[in-house]
């Protein structure tokens, strides 16, 4: 398969050291746009959660996380469609075919 993303691992943090923080707890907004883009692109690999909490209980922070993650991407599915932005297939990635009317992802081979 030329697909050779397959795993990320997501948190949080301040962007000056890696906090390992519940995901969405700071950059929100920016997963939202990170979420969409994976979609976009047809992404269908591991989403894996990657914290350290600190001061949080661990098993709610990881409950937190799943949530956040869970939410994002039904936001992103049902509220944006595929074509809302247009263009960028077919601009860096000439043979990418977005998703079909039925909702499932086309291929998307021959990427650099």
């Amino acid at each position: 398969s030329q697909n050779r993303l397959f795993h990320v691992h997501i948190n949080d943090n301040y962007r000056i050291i890696d906090d390992d923080m519940p995901v969405g707890t700071v950059h929100w907004l920016h997963y939202f746009e990170f979420f969409f883009w994976m979609e976009k692109l047809g992404y269908d690999g591991w989403y894996s959660i990657d914290i350290y909490p600190y001061r949080d209980d661990p098993e709610e922070a990881c409950k937190a996380s799943a949530c956040f993650v869970n939410g994002a991407l039904k936001f992103v599915n049902e509220k944006l469609p595929t074509d809302f932005v247009t263009g960028t297939e077919e601009k860096f990635y000439p043979d990418h075919k977005t998703a079909s009317s039925d909702g499932k992802s086309g291929s998307a081979d021959n990427r650099p």
